[in-house]
């Protein structure tokens, strides 16, 4: 029974001390296909994707928008892929996010708009 008691308790420190799961999304924008990976990390919530298809500019501008399902949070992350081809390029960039707690698990994407410069 000590064991079990052991084992127990290492697992809820480490769900209480690591950051939630992260969530994927993909999206098709104009032609693009849009990828998405998001998780909050303390007071942040963390994107990295990528960006494939469509046409070649100089500079792509991503705008990606969040909300919160459990409470009124709002995050916006902006990044921009300089020369963009459309075999496709990584992004990522973060916001930070003031909700509680108990409502960080409710993130997500509610709007996402593309540039091209």
């Amino acid at each position: 029974m000590k064991k079990f008691t052991i084992i127990s308790t290492i697992v809820l420190i480490f769900a209480v001390a690591l950051p939630s799961f992260a969530n994927f999304d993909k999206f098709n924008i104009d032609g693009r296909e849009v990828k998405i990976k998001y998780q909050h990390s303390g007071r942040r919530l963390e994107v990295s994707g990528g960006v494939f298809g469509g046409k070649s500019c100089n500079q792509l501008n991503i705008d990606i928008f969040f909300r919160n399902s459990e409470e009124d949070g709002i995050a916006h992350v902006v990044s921009a892929i300089k020369k963009y081809k459309p075999r496709g390029r990584q992004f990522e960039g973060s916001d930070k996010i003031y909700t509680k707690k108990t409502n960080r698990r409710g993130w997500f994407v509610s709007d996402i708009y593309l540039k091209c410069m």
